[in-house]
């Protein structure tokens, strides 16, 4: 898998790149090696928990001037609001 930012714009950009060229010169293009494909977009906002699968993080952050304890138990509080209508699988 191959994913980058540039002057390719479809699949075929990527099917016309040169991979070598053979004893007389010719071109060996990489459609003649592999076959290519538009994939899934990159996943974004999981990770994985310690190898046992797919995890949510988050970040807070804190207003100039709060009190670092409340905001954490304020946090906390939230969480525990929310926890119902989080699923664990």
């Amino acid at each position: 898998m191959v994913r980058g930012h540039g002057y390719i714009k479809n699949a075929q950009d990527i099917e016309q790149i040169v991979v070598k060229t053979n004893d007389r010169g010719t071109p060996v293009l990489l459609r003649d090696v592999a076959r290519v494909e538009r994939g899934p977009e990159m996943r974004r906002g999981v990770a994985d928990l310690d190898g046992r699968g797919d995890t949510v993080g988050g970040i807070v952050v804190m207003r100039h001037s709060e009190n670092a304890d409340k905001v954490i138990r304020r946090v906390k509080e939230r969480l525990q609001e929310l926890q119902p209508s989080l699923q664990r699988v």
